[in-house]
């Protein structure tokens, strides 16, 4: 297998770009397609979730145009390949899928954009090479409910660490019920396919639209970083223990549990988020990303491990600077008696004592309260 080299980028001073391709879209042979038939049910149970035509480009790209709707047990249409041979990228520190909109979907937010990394370490026998590969261990990424919406034409990519395991914060995920048990984790130097998914979870009419793609590579030497595999979120911290009641919620993702921190981050009404990665596609509980502006004492649960996650945000605008709501005076921050329904971000004050009695709307003090 070939190794990238962008040597524009050692022209122009930056360091090199070292990628091995997955695959260069530059024809539609041995693609395969998939519109609802993957969970195993006759079209008279489950009824067609959708369609995908492939066309390839007089460019070397691959134009893909969808339809995608929840029908029934399910709601997801994909394309991709499976072979009976690793893929190479043992040494990747990433994956880039390369991409751009060419026709904004029609119904706005409704469908994601997925990409599905299929590893067969634990996989013997023929069917492991047959797209979809189910019978392998499924590691999945979905992106903001915006990203098919875009109009500008401009080339994007997603750019994830080369690594999965079942945490939502985890760059690949595996969504439990999906593919293979496995050893529970993504084994980069086993990578023997792949997905590219329009995923809705609407029962509506079917969204529409057109994507064109250009490469699908691990990247052994990046010019940016991946984003490592045990990041902690940037703009929030971990609530140890706790879940929060998905019916309390004033704002739910269906499907957006990778993305919540962003999600939360744009909602100016979001102080706490919650991700929940439960998954039975009969009762169509599916993983996703809850908001909540602020919380009572019924509000909290005792979380179910590999499933709840929940998170208090650092933004001052959301939380108010501490002196700018309470009374800063030597040492101490009095807090008493404001109607708090959540701790004031800490400021430049050097508080020792921070008094928040008679505050009765607040149940959750937070880490770094």
């Amino acid at each position: 297998m070939k190794l990238y080299t962008c040597f524009a980028c050692l022209a122009a001073g930056a360091s090199a770009v070292i990628a091995r391709p997955i695959d260069t879209f530059d024809s539609k042979e041995g693609i395969g397609v998939d519109t609802g038939q993957i969970i195993g049910l006759p079209p008279s149970v489950q009824p067609p979730t959708g369609s995908i035509d492939l066309e390839a480009t007089a460019d070397g790209t691959l134009r893909i145009d969808y339809s995608v709707a929840e029908r029934a047990y399910y709601g997801g249409v994909a394309l991709g390949r499976a072979w009976n041979e690793s893929r190479g990228c043992g040494n990747a520190a990433g994956v880039e899928l390369t991409y751009r909109v060419l026709e904004p979907q029609s119904r706005p937010g409704v469908a994601k954009l997925s990409l599905v990394l299929v590893d067969g370490s634990d996989c013997a026998g023929a069917a492991c090479a047959t797209w979809p590969g189910i019978t392998n261990e499924i590691y999945l990424f979905f992106t903001l409910g915006t990203d098919l919406d875009d109009a500008s034409g401009e080339w994007r990519a997603i750019r994830r660490g080369l690594c999965g395991d079942l945490s939502p914060r985890s760059p690949f995920v595996r969504v439990p019920g999906w593919g293979a048990q496995g050893n529970g984790v993504l084994d980069g130097d086993s990578i023997t396919g792949y997905w590219i998914g329009f995923r809705s979870f609407d029962r509506g009419e079917f969204t529409t639209g057109t994507i064109e793609v250009a490469s699908l590579r691990c990247v052994e030497s990046p010019d940016e970083p991946f984003d490592s595999c045990d990041a902690a979120p940037r703009s929030a911290s971990l609530v140890e223990g706790a879940r929060l009641a998905p019916a309390a919620a004033y704002s739910t993702d269906v499907g957006g549990y990778q993305t919540c921190e962003e999600y939360c981050a744009a909602d100016a009404r979001c102080v706490y988020y919650a991700t929940d990665s439960r998954f039975n596609a009969v009762t169509s509980q599916f993983p996703s990303c809850h908001l909540f502006a602020e919380l009572r004492a019924q509000d909290l649960e005792p979380a179910a491990a590999g499933l709840d996650e929940a998170f208090f945000v650092h933004d001052p605008a959301k939380r108010g600077v501490l002196c700018d709501v309470c009374a800063c005076s030597g040492s101490t921050a009095d807090c008493s008696g404001r109607n708090l329904a959540t701790v004031p971000a800490a400021s430049e004050f050097p508080a020792t004592t921070l008094d928040l009695s008679d505050n009765p709307r607040l149940v959750l003090i937070g880490p770094r309260a």
